[in-house]
C-alpha cells in the first residue's frame, strides 16, 4: 500500500476501498482502510489507530519554509481545507503547537 498507493493530502474517507485501488491514490485514512482490509484478508488481525500529532510552531515554520503566522496558516490550509486556527492550535507545555489528526 505504501509503495503502490499515492498519498493525497486530504482528511477523511471520500472513496471506498475499490476506488482507492482503481485510482492508485488515497488519503491517509483511505490507505489505512485498504491496508487493514488486506491484512484481515490474509488472516492477520488489524485495526485502525486514530489520534493527533502535535507539532510546535517553530518546527512548522521550518517544515513549511515560512516566516509569518499568516503564511503558515496558508501553507497548512493547502493540506487541510477544514483548517480552523482556533480549534487546531494548542498550547502544550507552554509552547504553541498545531494539532494534526492522523490515522495509523
Amino acid at each position: 500500500v505504501q509503495e503502490e498507493i499515492r498519498w493525497i493530502p486530504r482528511g477523511g474517507i471520500a472513496w471506498d476501498i475499490p476506488s482507492t485501488i482503481r485510482n492508485r491514490e488515497g488519503s491517509s485514512t483511505e490507505k489505512s482502510a485498504l491496508l487493514v482490509a488486506l491484512l484481515r484478508k490474509k488472516g492477520i488481525p488489524s485495526r485502525f489507530v486514530a489520534g493527533e500529532v502535535l507539532v510546535e510552531l517553530d518546527r512548522l515554520r521550518e517544515l513549511f519554509g515560512v516566516e509569518t503566522e499568516s503564511d503558515l496558516y496558508f501553507a497548512y490550509g493547502l493540506f487541510n481545507p477544514g483548517f480552523d486556527p482556533k480549534r487546531d492550535w494548542k498550547y502544550v507545555s507552554g509552547k504553541l503547537s498545531l494539532s494534526f489528526p492522523h490515522v495509523w
